[in-house]
This record gives C-alpha cells, structure tokens and sequence, in this order.
C-alpha cells in the first residue's frame, strides 16, 4: 500500500480580526555610539546609558493588548559595523 496524500482547498491561518495592528505607531530611538560594545551577557559598558528605554511593549499571547506579564525593556544602539 502506498502512502496517503491527502490535499484540501482549506488554508489555516491566524484571523487577521484577531491580531490587528495597534492603532499607535511605535518607535524607538537609535544612538550612535563610536565605542565596540562586548555581547557577554553583561552590560556594563557606559554606552548603554545612552540610549533611552523602550518600554511600551504589549500581549500578543495569550491576552492581546494587555500588559505584559514580565518587564521588557529595549536599547537600540549603532555604530560603523553592528546594530546591537
């Protein structure tokens, strides 16, 4: 007996009534920074002062829109090679 191939004309895909874009645009600010920053899980260097903080972060899963349940905080610098 050969293998079942089984082909419908349904597609499953996540309701777009549900996952709706927020209706604020969001942005965060990059600094440029002339330093190279180490990415040992420590960050310590004074570069990392920096940058402001974005906080604004919001359920996806499993409440959408609501607060989220653990603190994230976003940094966003460049220099002449990396974005970190």
């Amino acid at each position: 007996m050969g293998p079942l191939v089984l082909i419908t004309d349904r597609t499953f895909a996540q309701d777009a009534k549900f996952f709706k874009p927020d209706s604020v645009r969001r942005q965060i600010k990059a600094v440029k920074i002339s330093a190279m920053l180490k990415t040992d899980g420590v960050p310590d260097e004074p570069e990392r002062g920096l940058a402001g903080p974005s906080a604004e972060f919001v359920q996806i899963e499993p409440y959408q829109g609501k607060a989220p349940a653990f603190a994230t905080i976003v940094k966003v610098l460049y220099n002449q090679q990396y974005l970190t």
